[in-house]
C-alpha cells in the first residue's frame, strides 16, 4: 500500500489512514469545498423565487429571465476559465472568482431597487465567476494528485456539490422565513468569504508553489510524472489553447459524450416535478417530498463509492479498467432503471386520481440517482488523466458541452409532451439510447494515457528516396 512520500506505483491506491495528513488531501477537500459553494450560488435563486414572485410581483417572463441569468453567465466562461487557469494556475483564478462571488451576493439585494433586470445583472456576473471555478479546481487537482487518486477526489467533489444543493434547499427556506430573502444571499456572500480565506491560506497552484510539500513528497510527484521541473518553460511557450489535434483524438470524444449522456440524466430529473404532478397524479407538495427523498439518496451513495476505484486497483485492476468499469456500472444500471420505469408506465396506467402508489417510481428513480454516483471514479475523473497542460480547457469545453443538454432535453421534453399528448415514454428511451451510446463509447474508446507528450512529438518525415 503506498503510504505518503513514497515514490512507489502511482497506480497504487493510497493508503486511507494517510489521507487527512497529506498535503495533497488538502487540496482535493478545498477544490470539494469550491464546488459547494459553486452549489449554494448557483441554487439560491431557485430557493428564493416563491418568495420574489410574491413580494415584488414578478411576472411569468420576469421569472424566467431570472432563472436564465445564472445559466447564460456559467456557459459563457468555462473555456476561458480554462484557458487563464492552465495558465496563471487554479488558485489565483479560484480566489478571485471566490471574492468576487461574494461581492455580488452582497450587491444583489441592492440592485433590485433598480428592477429586476438589474438584478439579473448580479446573477450573470456570478454566473460568469462560478463557470471558471470548475476548470480552476480541475487544474489544481492535476497538479497535485496521483492517477490513483483522481477518482477519489472527483468523488469527495461531487459530494461537496450535492452537499452545497442540498444545504441551500434545507437551509433557505427557514432563513427566508425568519430574517427574509436577503438573508440568503449575505449568508451566501459570507461563506465565499470565508472560504476564500481558507483558500488564500491553505491552497497553492501546485506542489512547487507550496513550502508546506515535503520534498519525499515532491519527489514522488516527480517520479510519478505529476510534477515536472521544467513545466513551468514548456507552459509559457505553449499556445494558451489545445492544437486541434487534441480534440479530435476518440479518447476526448468519448470523454465528451460520456459527460453529455450523464447530464442528459440530471435534466431529465429535474423534470420530476411535473412527472410527478401530471404523469402520476400527486400533489405537488407530495411531489416534493418523494424528490426530496430521491436527492438525499445521492450523499450516501458518493460516500460508499468514492473508495471503490482504490479497491479495484488494490485487487489487481489497471486504472484504465477502474475507469471503464466505473463508469459502466453506472450507465448500466441506469438503463435497467429506465427500463423498469417505463415498464411502471404500461402496467400502471393513470387513472382520475392518478396512480395507486408512486413509491415504485420514487424507489428506481432514488436508484438511478444512485447510478451517478460511479461517474466520479470513472470518466469524470478522465478529465485528469489526459492533460496535465491543458487540464482547465478541457474541462472547460467538457464542461460546457455537456452543458448543453440542458437546452436540448428541454426541448425535446416540451416538444414529446405536446405532441404525444402527455406519453412519457418516448423520454425514458431516450435515457436508454443515450446510456447505451456512452457504455459503447466507453467500452471502445477510453484512455488513460496523457496526451500532451503524444501530441508534442515532432513528427518523422519520410526518408527522401
Amino acid at each position: 500500500m503506498l503510504k505518503v512520500g513514497d515514490a512507489s506505483d502511482p497506480e497504487q491506491p493510497l493508503d486511507l489512514d494517510e489521507r487527512m495528513t497529506d498535503v495533497r488531501a488538502t487540496q482535493a477537500y478545498l477544490v470539494a469545498g469550491s464546488r459547494l459553494m459553486s452549489y449554494l450560488c448557483r441554487a439560491q435563486l431557485g430557493v428564493l423565487l416563491p418568495t420574489l414572485t410574491m413580494e415584488l410581483q414578478l411576472s411569468s417572463s420576469d421569472q424566467g429571465y431570472l432563472m436564465s441569468r445564472y445559466a447564460n453567465g456559467y456557459l459563457a466562461t468555462q473555456v476561458l476559465g480554462g484557458i487563464i487557469a492552465d495558465r496563471l494556475g487554479g488558485y489565483d483564478v479560484m480566489l478571485f472568482c471566490m471574492l468576487a462571488s461574494g461581492v455580488c451576493c452582497f450587491l444583489a439585494p441592492a440592485l433590485m431597487d433598480f428592477g429586476s433586470f438589474a438584478f439579473g445583472t448580479a446573477f450573470v456576473a456570478l454566473g460568469m465567476l462560478q463557470g471558471m471555478v470548475f476548470p480552476a479546481g480541475s487544474v489544481v487537482c492535476t497538479q497535485w494528485l496521483l492517477p490513483s487518486e483522481r477518482s477519489w477526489a472527483s468523488s469527495i467533489s461531487a459530494i461537496g456539490s450535492a452537499t452545497g444543493l442540498l444545504l441551500c434547499n434545507a437551509a433557505g427556506p427557514p432563513l427566508v422565513a425568519n430574517f427574509g430573502w436577503k438573508a440568503v444571499l449575505y449568508l451566501t456572500g459570507a461563506c465565499c468569504f470565508g472560504f476564500s480565506a481558507a483558500w488564500a491560506v491553505l491552497a497553492a497552484s501546485s506542489p512547487k508553489h507550496c513550502g508546506r510539500a515535503s520534498s519525499a513528497e515532491l519527489a514522488m510527484l516527480e517520479k510519478a510524472g505529476v510534477l515536472d521541473t521544467g513545466r513551468e518553460q514548456k507552459k509559457l511557450a505553449s499556445p494558451l489553447f489545445p492544437p486541434f489535434a487534441f480534440f479530435t483524438q476518440p479518447c476526448v470524444a468519448v470523454l465528451f459524450l460520456a459527460h453529455f449522456a450523464q447530464n442528459w440524466q440530471q435534466y431529465f430529473l429535474d423534470w420530476l416535478p411535473f412527472f410527478y404532478n401530471t404523469r402520476l397524479g400527486v400533489s405537488p407538495e407530495a411531489a416534493g417530498f418523494h424528490i426530496a427523498l430521491i436527492t438525499l439518496l445521492e450523499l450516501p451513495a458518493r460516500a460508499l463509492t468514492k473508495n471503490l476505484p482504490e479497491r479495484l486497483l488494490g485487487r489487481g485492476f489497471s486504472l484504465l479498467s477502474c475507469r471503464r468499469l466505473m463508469s459502466l456500472q453506472g450507465f448500466a444500471l441506469h438503463s435497467v432503471c429506465s427500463c423498469l420505469l417505463a415498464g411502471l408506465l404500461t402496467m400502471q396506467p393513470l387513472s382520475a386520481s392518478g396512480v395507486e402508489s408512486p413509491w415504485a417510481f420514487t424507489t428506481i428513480f432514488g436508484i438511478c440517482k444512485v447510478s451517478q454516483a460511479f461517474h466520479a471514479g470513472g470518466y469524470f475523473a478522465n478529465y485528469m488523466d489526459l492533460t496535465r497542460q491543458y487540464s482547465g480547457a478541457l474541462s472547460g469545453v467538457g464542461n460546457t458541452l455537456a452543458t448543453t443538454a440542458g437546452v436540448g432535453f428541454p426541448r425535446l421534453a416540451s416538444w414529446t409532451l405536446e405532441t404525444t399528448q402527455g406519453q412519457w415514454m418516448p423520454l425514458f428511451i431516450s435515457l436508454v439510447s443515450m446510456n447505451l451510446l456512452a457504455m459503447l463509447a466507453i467500452g471502445t474508446g477510453l484512455s488513460v494515457d496523457c496526451l500532451d507528450d503524444q501530441l508534442g512529438k515532432p513528427k518523422r518525415r519520410a526518408p527522401k528516396p
